[in-house]
């Protein structure tokens, strides 16, 4: 009797790790299906390189393991240790070792990296081996990296920069270069990146310029207080979503240019913790109109910050009309009207017709609420929002939960 594939593919699925390795010698299929499971999601801690460096053993003597590989997890990550330390020692043979020092020949390093990613390998150091693992395994799609300090000086960023990708300035498109590393990142299509401290995004420019990358998700990855990204190159991100990260207006401008194909952008604001950041929203408005005409979800977040909003003669975003592709729109009230509603200021007026879902947060006590109910019902019935189908009103309270305060079906 012989099992549909995906029926053994169910199977091996639902068992432990070690009992797929028993089950991978009952046969030829058995083993193939069971190497498949066990190689297809790495979840490696990187408090000690003996994890690391064991599977890079098994990858460097048995390539063809490293294509079963799509999708990645780096935890317990402590760059600053592993960089500015010699490593414990490699557990790798010396045979072992050549062999991948012998690899990293391939690559475009100037000297002095590469001489720093060779004694690293050779001492065991964490980031030597990230990088080969990633150089290794050409199929990543998937590269989740938990650490517990930023990672944007760590050796594994300084070799991506280098030998990452050449980005065209098109804006359309983005190639690789000639780096042979450059390309193995062709499946890479989804990173998120979380840190126990903060960093700057501008860092992690490496990972955001690789011309497969679709998708970011940052945690504490701050884009203000004048850093940039480079104006020069161009990404492919399609979503960008940072959580408990401080991004001003010109943050968001550098944002919306260099990744023009961007569609949803999401922006949970972070606490004092993570920085300082002072905000305009009638400068991130002029940002919008002028790039945002792409985005189709649009997040801004700030339940759980305490920014220091900078309000000028107008202090709210303005007209959205402009953002013809706006799908999906999460705000602050504040950002959408000011503390006293006028008879003059109308929500109609600055929503874009393609909307379909608005969230608005409401957490102080002095907005007019009431006022701001009537302009949401008036907005869920009006002919140029027609497609409008959903509308939210959330409100919260110091020291108390968030509750919805109005909900709108269509």
């Amino acid at each position: 009797m012989h099992l549909p594939e995906e029926v053994l593919h169910a199977i091996v699925l639902a068992l432990h790790d070690s009992d797929v390795a028993i089950v991978s010698q009952v046969n030829t299929t058995f083993n193939r299906i069971a190497q498949q499971r066990l190689y297809h999601d790495l979840n490696l801690k990187l408090d000690h390189p003996a994890q690391l460096y064991n599977l890079l053993r098994t990858l460097t003597s048995q390539p063809w393991r490293a294509s079963l590989v799509h999708s990645v997890k780096l935890s317990c990550w402590d760059p600053f240790d592993h960089v500015a330390q010699v490593g414990p020692g490699s557990p790798l043979t010396p045979k072992e070792t050549f062999i991948l020092i012998e690899t990293t020949k391939t690559l475009p390093l100037t000297p002095a990296l590469a001489e720093n990613v060779r004694h690293g390998l050779q001492s065991g150091v964490i980031d030597a081996g990230l990088a080969m693992l990633i150089y290794i395994c050409d199929q990543i799609n998937s590269l989740e990296i938990i650490a517990h300090y930023f990672i944007g000086n760590s050796l594994f960023m300084s070799l991506l920069a280098e030998t990452g990708s050449t980005v065209s300035k098109s804006p359309n498109r983005s190639v690789a270069g000639s780096s042979d590393f450059g390309q193995h990142y062709q499946m890479l299509s989804q990173v998120q990146v979380t840190h126990a401290d903060a960093g700057d995004l501008q860092q992690l420019a490496p990972l955001i310029f690789l011309p497969s990358l679709q998708v970011f998700n940052g945690l504490t990855c701050n884009l203000s207080d004048g850093k940039h990204l480079s104006s020069n190159l161009k990404s492919n991100l399609r979503s960008l979503n940072l959580e408990e990260s401080l991004v001003d207006a010109d943050g968001m401008s550098d944002l919306l240019k260099v990744c023009p194909g961007l569609v949803s952008l999401s922006i949970g604001y972070g606490s004092a913790y993570v920085g300082y950041c002072e905000l305009s929203w009638t400068a991130v408005g002029n940002v919008l109109r002028n790039y945002g005409s792409r985005l189709e979800s649009l997040t801004l977040d700030t339940s759980t910050s305490d920014i220091l909003f900078h309000t000028d003669s107008e202090g709210i975003l303005g007209s959205l009309s402009a953002l013809t592709s706006l799908q999906k729109l999460h705000l602050p009230v504040n950002a959408l009207v000011p503390q006293s509603l006028h008879n003059n200021q109308h929500l109609e007026d600055m929503m874009p017709g393609s909307l379909r879902c608005l969230h608005v947060q409401s957490k102080e006590d002095s907005i007019d609420k009431e006022g701001l109910d009537v302009q949401l019902r008036q907005l869920m019935g009006s002919l140029k929002c027609r497609r409008l189908t959903y509308v939210k009103r959330t409100h919260e309270r110091v020291w108390k939960s968030k509750s919805i305060a109005l909900e709108l079906h269509k």
